[in-house]
């Protein structure tokens, strides 16, 4: 399913009785939530290796809710795309940094 995703939105899902449920943002093209039977809810962001079709599809965790806003989420998201092929390092490197993690 693919919408708009808001904090309401996000809040108020119902978790899935088995398996997991992937709420998909029209806002930023790959980023969702995933939400599983105990009612976690966490921040995903997929997108695919260079060589189109071909490429293999990857996801990365921006964080969980409501630790990390949908705002943050959505900023984190936006923010490091464009770096390419090495934007995954260079990310997990800052959150890292800026959790005080060496």
């Amino acid at each position: 399913m693919t919408r708009k995703l808001t904090e309401t939105a996000v809040s108020r899902a119902p978790a899935p009785t088995a398996g997991q449920t992937m709420l998909w943002d029209q806002a930023v093209t790959g980023f969702a939530v995933r939400i599983l039977p105990g009612g976690s809810r966490t921040f995903w962001f997929q997108y695919r290796t260079r060589g189109g079709r071909a490429g293999k599809n990857r996801m990365v965790r921006i964080g969980t809710w409501p630790t990390v806003s949908l705002a943050a989420a959505r900023h984190d998201t936006r923010v490091y795309v464009p770096y390419g092929p090495d934007w995954l390092r260079y990310f997990l490197r800052r959150r890292a940094e800026s959790h005080g993690a060496s």
